[in-house]
């Protein structure tokens, strides 16, 4: 019969949790800097522009204009 004693203090257990909340925040924040380029990976080349997306500034009422309120 093998005998083995082993201790883990509640340290080490923090530390495996920091550990893994830090790379899973990391990774996210990677993915969220980088997600551009991560989209345009899996995007067909006819959709790089897509010109229904362009917005139109509507013009500014000119000072000729009469303003009703």
């Amino acid at each position: 019969m093998l005998t083995t004693f082993a201790y883990v203090d509640p340290g080490a257990g923090a530390t495996l949790m920091q550990l893994v909340l830090a790379g899973t925040v990391g990774i996210g924040a990677i993915i969220k800097l980088k997600w551009h380029s991560i989209r345009s990976l899996f995007r067909r080349p006819s959709d790089v522009h897509d010109d229904s997306l362009d917005t139109k500034i509507p013009e500014l009422a000119t000072e000729d204009e009469e303003r009703t309120i």
